[in-house]
């Protein structure tokens, strides 16, 4: 399909000028003004905006702003526990203020005990200061208070480097302005760490989606902010499971990955279906190339793929937009409009797509990758989709000690 240039300008979607960034740092998280640019152009009024990949609530901030009810999913506990903050959307000032001094006082009464906290800092001596601010979510009774000392714990990032009282006392201060500038809606803010393809919604309740979708062979999201995560009782062994398109996972074959993406995002796409109206516009943001043993795959045609036939999509329309990251590289994103289309017919399994996809990159796979890719085509029917996400099972005991397991 042809690109639409026309409906939003390139200049816009490219963020030319950037004059807002992202509250709180997650890699891999939306630009607020591409959100922003999305939702003006094809929200209508009062729209319930659905974000089944929250991250760290971008979607959930810009929504709130203009006014939009939204709900977002999120398996990820250390981008959950940030996003949980634009609860406070819903919250009035002065309540926030209520809620900032019942922490402020917890802390104040927990952190003084640990010595270290006025003392020269070591690694050693930083054991002290997380088990204190640990301490002081677990005596967190109020749900509001509770939100904003374990977003503290996750943005203290545990183990990445020394830990000081001034280091947390400058990192509680930007949270409570953080929550303190945020906007008032009365429009619902709402959230869940749940599985995308089991979403607490009841059917045809969104009128858009927007979210960026995991991509094939994606980043280990759950390495970030590990150690404050597993403080806060996590169980990342079992979250990672979950996780759909983990570069993680089948590390005998990572091109099996494909295969279950294949599989797990379908399920993702009819889920999506059930919540939305039949009205409803589903907006997936994707980086265009991801790569697997030095073999290119395209996440923008694997998913208009799968959507067409796999999930009975009709393929509205498509855009992208053009960025340099860090490294100096021009950086593709696809923005794929798709709609539900009424289904009349049978649906390809996602597996046969799978297959086409693998097929296909065959011919520009290395000769070092082929008997990995040819392995992995013969396993084909043999491969289950992801675990669904379990949150009491990732709230279970952490792995043990004793036996080093590899996440």
């Amino acid at each position: 399909m042809p690109l639409d240039t026309r409906t939003i300008a390139q200049d816009r979607l490219n963020i030319g000028n950037k004059a807002r960034s992202n509250l709180f740092p997650w890699n891999g998280q939306f630009s607020p003004q591409l959100i922003e640019a999305l939702l003006t152009t094809y929200a209508s009024t009062g729209a319930f905006v659905l974000d089944p990949f929250l991250g760290s609530g971008t979607v959930l901030h810009e929504a709130g702003r203009l006014g939009h009810p939204a709900f977002g999913s999120e398996v990820n506990p250390a981008a959950f526990k940030m996003a949980l903050v634009y609860r406070f959307l819903n919250v009035k000032v002065a309540t926030r203020r209520n809620a900032i001094e019942e922490a402020d006082e917890l802390l104040q009464d927990i952190l003084p005990s640990s010595p270290s906290l006025f003392s020269p800092q070591s690694k050693r001596q930083a054991a002290p200061i997380q088990q204190a601010i640990t301490d002081a979510v677990l005596s967190a009774e109020s749900p509001l208070p509770k939100i904003l000392l374990e977003s503290l714990v996750v943005l203290l990032n545990f183990g990445d480097k020394e830990l000081t009282a001034a280091g947390v006392q400058k990192a509680w201060g930007g949270l409570r302005d953080t929550l303190l500038t945020l906007p008032f809606s009365e429009a619902a803010i709402d959230l869940a760490n749940c599985d995308a393809r089991a979403l607490p919604l009841a059917d045809a309740s969104a009128d858009i989606v927007i979210t960026s979708p995991p991509y094939v062979n994606v980043f280990n999201y759950h390495q970030q902010y590990r150690k404050s995560v597993e403080a806060l009782g996590w169980n990342l062994l079992e979250v990672a499971k979950s996780e759909i398109g983990s570069n993680r996972k089948n590390r005998g074959n990572r091109f099996l990955t494909v295969i279950q993406y294949c599989i797990d995002m379908t399920a993702v796409l009819m889920e999506l279906r059930r919540a939305c109206k039949p009205s409803a516009r589903v907006v997936m943001v994707m980086g265009r190339e991801s790569n697997v043993r030095k073999t290119r795959f395209f996440n923008g045609e694997i998913m208009a793929t799968l959507a067409a036939r796999s999930a009975g999509y009709c393929f509205a329309s498509r855009q992208e937009r053009v960025f340099q990251n860090r490294f100096g590289e021009k950086i593709h994103e696809d923005i794929l409009h798709l709609t539900p289309h009424p289904i009349t017919g049978p649906l390809t399994p996602p597996s046969i797509i799978a297959r086409e996809v693998m097929t296909a990159a065959r011919a520009r796979a290395p000769e070092e990758s082929i008997a990995d890719l040819t392995g992995a085509l013969e396993k084909l029917d043999e491969i289950q989709p992801s675990p669904m996400y379990s949150r009491d099972a990732a709230l279970s005991a952490r792995p043990s000690r004793k036996k080093k397991e590899v996440v």
